[in-house]
């Protein structure tokens, strides 16, 4: 097969040389001569359909890696939206107490990446307590503002959590599908090479496998 084949056109490819060579009697019969009897011609259709679940099986789990990603980076955002609010307004309450800033990680910039964005979050949330809440009430912060951020924050976990677990799936199929690809071509070209042969004088059989007779 051709390197630059993709892998639908790999295994349309392959589909038709085998079913080809299993259904059209006269092709079949020319094959067998050669080594490709019906049990040799099995173990093809075995492996292409082999491929075919596993780049099915693929095309599933990064439909699903991808769909857990949009859900884990939208609780993500929610979180970003409420926490940043609530950090705007703790920097103004505390500018000229440097200790509480330092306590509540409150100094600096908020990155706008994932881990240390919520190392910061879980940091503040740890460091809150009535005293803080007394002092911020100013601004509508209470108990609930924590609680609300308590959960979004451990939700977003659990969908990171759920999303990673998706991904690293895909991924590991995607391994799979690469592997049973490069099977299917190899056992196809092996088959290709012994149907050149066997049907050299009939180009029009070579031509049923999709084979272009120049």
């Amino acid at each position: 097969m051709k390197k630059n084949y993709s892998d639908s056109e790999v295994i349309s490819s392959c589909e038709k040389m085998i079913y080809n060579g299993v259904h059209a009697e006269v092709i079949a019969t020319a094959l067998a001569g050669f080594g490709y009897d019906r049990e040799r011609m099995r173990e093809g259709e075995q492996i292409l359909a082999r491929t075919k679940e596993i780049r099915r099986d693929n095309h599933e789990a990064k439909c699903l890696a991808m769909e857990a990603r949009r859900v884990w980076e939208l609780s993500w955002r929610d979180l970003e939206k409420l926490y940043r609010r609530v950090r705007k307004l703790a920097k103004v309450w505390f500018e000229r107490d440097p200790e509480q800033l330092q306590s509540l990680a409150l100094e600096g910039k908020v990155s706008q990446v994932y881990i240390p964005f919520m190392a910061v979050v879980e940091s503040f949330l740890s460091a809150v307590d009535s005293s803080v809440l007394d002092q911020l009430a100013v601004y509508q912060i209470t108990q609930t503002t924590i609680d609300e951020l308590t959960v979004l924050v451990s939700r977003t976990k659990q969908l990171r959590t759920d999303y990673v677990q998706k991904k690293s799936h895909a991924e590991a199929l995607t391994v799979q599908k690469r592997a049973a690809i490069v099977a299917l071509s190899r056992w196809c070209a092996g088959y290709l090479k012994i149907a050149r042969i066997a049907m050299e004088e009939r180009p029009l059989m070579l031509e049923a496998l999709g084979v272009g007779v120049k």
